[in-house]
């Protein structure tokens, strides 16, 4: 147990290690989790009595092109999305890092 709260402002953490920056060229578009901005993200359990999970992410790359970023104990998968099918797996992330406009605004 910590003896200190977290500030308010601190990142939220897991069990797991925290997000490494992962990079993958996909379908000719390179998904790179640093220079990518995310915009959504979960965590879910793996298993039912499981303490750790998988992180997935929604990410903008810099060329606004959408990809999600699932890191499990397998290590990173990646895949690239239409700007619409980004849209609508936004709406069922929990954690928004920025409201819908910024997100996806040209």
């Amino acid at each position: 147990m910590l003896s200190e709260p977290l500030p308010v402002s601190a990142p939220l953490q897991s069990n797991r290690v925290l997000e490494k920056a992962m990079k993958k060229v996909v379908d000719g578009i390179l998904c790179d989790t640093e220079n990518s901005t995310r915009i959504a993200s979960r965590e879910e359990a793996v298993g039912t009595t499981s303490v750790f999970g998988k992180t997935i992410s929604l990410y903008r790359t810099v060329t606004h092109r959408f990809f999600l970023c699932e890191d499990d104990d397998d290590g990173p998968h990646m895949k690239l999305l239409k700007k619409t099918d980004a849209m609508d797996l936004y709406e069922t992330f929990p954690t928004r890092d920025f409201d819908f406009d910024d997100a996806f605004d040209d």
